[in-house]
């Protein structure tokens, strides 16, 4: 599985000032990584199986 840079991390959502900004920073961030993926079309993945993922877990 690829690293993400540190630079593109999201926040730990756990730390921060108290009242939830920092969730709110994580869920931002999260939601912008994901947006692409969220609007893609099905024909833009690819189907794997679970002995597929088993498998390559395995290998690490």
């Amino acid at each position: 599985m690829p690293k993400i840079p540190e630079n593109e991390q999201c926040t730990d959502i756990e730390s921060g000032p108290p009242g939830g900004e920092s969730r709110d920073l994580a869920w931002a961030e999260l939601k912008k990584k994901l947006s692409p993926a969220m609007r893609a079309d099905d024909s833009e993945f690819t189907g794997v199986s679970a002995e597929d993922v088993i498998r390559r877990n395995r290998q690490r």
